[in-house]
């Protein structure tokens, strides 16, 4: 657990990162104190599919605690049929997550080479192909991946 407390923190909300809506660090520590160990490969170098899955099913665990569910989306789902109306009680559909997970793995990615002076780290640059930051270097955010609808287009 000690090994995992940076992306415990990039992961619930920091400075670069933001903290799961509607859950605070009392409700985060618990789930983190009982399943950290799904955070352990955020710690590596690559973010692979698995890793996604397994954060994933972390926030599952934050945002339906007495439940098995793994997948983002069903808990979401279960949530909204129980009558929520309330989105900022709802968790980020998948899409939204792995873009969360991609922000916190490069922040834990830099905190955990803070020491290094040339340090390793993949460049936000292009991230599964989505453009972060244009050549010169200045922010460009990514609001949204969803498809535009036909009037947009």
């Amino acid at each position: 657990m000690q090994r995992n407390i940076l992306v415990y923190h990039a992961v619930t909300g920091c400075d670069t990162v933001s903290q799961p809506s509607g859950h605070g660090n009392k409700t985060t520590w618990k789930v983190f104190q009982q399943h950290g160990a799904l955070l352990d490969d955020l710690r590596r170098g690559t973010l692979s599919k698995s890793t996604i899955r397994s954060v994933e099913e972390f926030f599952c665990r934050i945002y339906s605690p007495a439940s098995d569910e793994t997948n983002i989306n069903d808990v979401r789902y279960r949530i909204f049929q129980k009558g929520t109306k309330d989105q900022e009680k709802l968790p980020p559909s998948r899409k939204c997550l792995e873009q969360h997970i991609k922000r916190a793995h490069h922040q834990a990615q830099v905190w955990f080479q803070a020491d290094v002076p040339i340090p390793e780290i993949e460049s936000p640059i292009e991230v599964d192909g989505t453009r972060m930051l244009r050549g010169d270097y200045t922010h460009t955010s990514v609001w949204t991946i969803l498809c535009q609808t036909s009037s947009q287009t």
